[in-house]
């Protein structure tokens, strides 16, 4: 029985999945997002993405309530926004006034008052508090690092224009696929996924680690399959054979 375990590297440059193999694709079109005009509000009973007369892109949770009073300003009188600007933005909420000049951040409502995290720039919160980039504050006032932002922006995902980061595969994730001397498909099984997501001027390095183990006591020869999303490519690969590491090349598929 065997433990492996593979390592590999993902920037973000232009791959993704056909129907048997990795092909060269472009990015997907993009929807443009509905316009909330000022003075229109907003009521939703679903997820929506919609941008402000300047610019400003809303990520609006089911729920919520919003009305633009101004080309760069909201007012939200409950539920959940997340908003990411480049010309500014003013929300209003119950408790608190935010302003951000450049960013990225979230605004929710929470009973009488508001939470505010700051994913990106920096926002300034009445009365003269600055928040920076991954801090928040809730409905209290009471400041604390902010957790994981996948998490907590899970309910964004759906709404990213053009089709899922990842087209849809069987394979999707990482997959090994080993068969035996017969031909039949040999029982390996994932026992350990870590990934780590480093993000530096623009672009985003993620290390994905998986560890396979093998139920037989024989080698296996196997495949590992791994679809990339859009504006992706593979930088480095590794594979660690009960400690042991051997590191793969990069070519083109043609050359391979």
């Amino acid at each position: 029985m065997r433990l492996l375990a593979f390592s590999c590297g993902l920037l973000f440059a232009s791959l993704a999945h056909g129907a048997d193999r990795l092909t060269s694709t472009s990015a997907p079109k993009s929807t443009e997002p509905a316009l909330l005009k000022v003075g229109e509000t907003l009521a939703t009973t679903q997820k929506q993405l919609v941008r402000l007369e300047n610019g400003t892109l809303l990520y609006v949770n089911d729920g919520s309530q919003v009305l633009a009073t101004e080309a760069g300003a909201i007012s939200l009188s409950k539920g959940e926004v997340y908003a990411e600007t480049n010309r500014g933005l003013r929300i209003k909420a119950p408790g608190r006034e935010v302003l951000i000049k450049l960013g990225h951040l979230r605004v929710r409502v929470e009973g009488t008052g508001s939470a505010v995290a700051v994913t990106r720039g920096s926002a300034l919160l009445n009365p003269e508090q600055t928040l920076s980039a991954g801090w928040s504050v809730n409905a209290k006032n009471d400041k604390q690092p902010l957790p994981r932002a996948s998490h907590l922006l899970d309910w964004t995902q759906e709404l990213h224009a053009g089709s899922p980061l990842v087209p849809a595969s069987s394979y999707a994730g990482g997959s090994l696929q080993a068969r035996d001397a017969n031909g039949q498909e040999a029982k390996i099984s994932l026992r350990k996924l870590h990934l780590d997501v480093h993000i530096e001027d623009g672009f985003a390095r993620t290390t994905i680690d998986q560890t396979y183990f093998n139920h037989e006591s024989t080698q296996r020869e196997a495949i590992f399959y791994f679809p990339l999303p859009p504006d992706a490519s593979l930088s480095h690969f590794v594979m660690y054979v009960e400690g042991e590491r051997m590191e793969a090349g990069m070519v083109d598929r043609d050359h391979g």
